[in-house]
């Protein structure tokens, strides 16, 4: 292993990951990331980043304050700010002030998720912009004790997934103050960079469904890794639930407002595991729809489905906590038993819905989040790991 004062390299097409032992305010790049509540109202813990945003560039509070005017954002939302010397700040709004129950397993795995959706924003805004580098600290591993080996994961897939769609020349940078943690970001996140570009054989079936379901199949493969083996299958499962609730959704005509949860008056919106599975749970389809959809539909809410779903969303926790989840061929089990050739026999005729499924250059796009404050909608491209945002008028005091 380098010293630790040696930067660990990767060269992922035009984007270069790097790791180095630094403090965040002592990078040189061209744009810094800090973690906050999605009421971005920056810690007073000198400790954190943010708290040290806050101690050394008083006017980064004031220019949050302004974009936020006192509201609390969805979780998930990125704000960015000017910083010193003509550098921009973006501040990663990956949790709730309130969400501070850390034994909460579903919590801490909609943390994890919502941490990914920063990542995945804040890189896409660096391309947009044209910056040339950005520096990112290791989110929600302080005080929301995220493991490593999660943050890890997720941090070096995004950036492998970015690296596919941009052809922008772009420096992304983790910096970590701790030198023994270097080893073990740099252990799992060469694990999850290997099992992007490898695998052995699928571990599902071909089956139909949806087109967005069966083109994301082939990610779950064999792998030297089990515990990679059972985040893509989970990560499967998690878009193939949020296609069964989509569809259903727009069945019953619901508009995007249907994601909005009253928390203190504000909307919270954006979709995880566990919230598919307890909205599908309080599913009531009274109208009149396709017979290829009233059978999915009663599959969904039968009791061996609900009970195998609940499972996976246990696997999915224990994932998120670094605990071992199921053995593989348990998990395959479940998730054959629900979307698997015997259940899904054919493809489904209605591709793109009115508007909860859409298809972008980049393929379809799920809807999975609504942003009341800023007026927009977000859409996932499961495939490429990429958001769309649209803009859209709804008036909040009617939800």
């Amino acid at each position: 292993m380098p010293q630790p004062s040696e930067p660990w390299s990767w060269s992922l097409g035009s984007v270069t990951l790097e790791v180095r032992g630094q403090s965040l305010l002592d990078a040189p790049e061209r744009a810094w990331v800090s973690s906050e509540d999605s009421g971005f109202y920056m810690a007073r813990n000198p400790s954190a980043i943010s708290g040290q945003l806050r101690r050394h560039f008083p006017y980064v509070l004031d220019e949050l304050r302004a974009q936020t005017r006192g509201e609390v954002l969805p979780p998930g939302t990125t704000l960015r700010t000017n910083g010193p010397e003509g550098r921009v700040i973006f501040h990663a709004g990956f949790h709730h002030p309130n969400d501070w129950d850390l034994s909460d397993d579903e919590l801490v795995a909609k943390h994890a998720s919502m941490i990914q959706r920063c990542i995945e924003d804040i890189l896409e805004s660096v391309a947009e912009t044209g910056l040339e580098s950005v520096a990112f600290p290791m989110l929600g591993t302080g005080l929301f004790h995220l493991p490593v080996s999660v943050f890890a994961e997720t941090f070096f897939e995004a950036v492998a997934m970015f690296s596919r769609r941009t052809h922008r020349a772009v420096k992304v940078v983790l910096c970590i103050l701790e030198p023994a943690l270097i080893e073990e970001v740099v252990r799992f996140g060469t694990r999850a960079l290997g099992a992007m570009v490898g695998g052995g054989e699928p571990l599902l079936r071909e089956a139909g469904g949806h087109p967005i379901v069966q083109g994301l199949r082939h990610t779950a493969r064999a792998l030297a890794d089990e515990k990679l083996q059972e985040r893509n299958l989970l990560h499967f499962a998690e878009i193939a639930l949020m296609t069964d609730l989509a569809l259903f959704y727009d069945f019953e005509d619901k508009p995007p407002s249907v994601l909005l949860d009253k928390n203190g008056g504000k909307g919270e919106c954006n979709l995880t595991f566990g919230i598919i599975r307890n909205r599908l749970e309080g599913l009531r389809i009274r109208r009149r729809i396709p017979e290829w959809a009233m059978h999915r539909y009663q599959q969904i809410c039968s009791q061996p489905f609900q009970k195998a779903i609940g499972r996976l969303v246990g696997d999915r926790n224990d994932y998120a906590h670094n605990r071992r989840p199921r053995p593989v061929e348990d998990i395959v089990t479940d998730i054959e038993s629900l979307f698997g050739p015997e259940v899904l026999t054919e493809t489904w005729k209605d591709a793109e819905t009115h508007r909860w499924i859409r298809s972008f250059p980049a393929g379809y796009g799920l809807l999975d989040g609504v942003d009341p404050v800023r007026g927009r909608c977000s859409w996932l491209i499961p495939e490429v790991r990429q958001r769309v945002h649209e803009d859209f008028e709804m008036d909040v005091q009617e939800v």
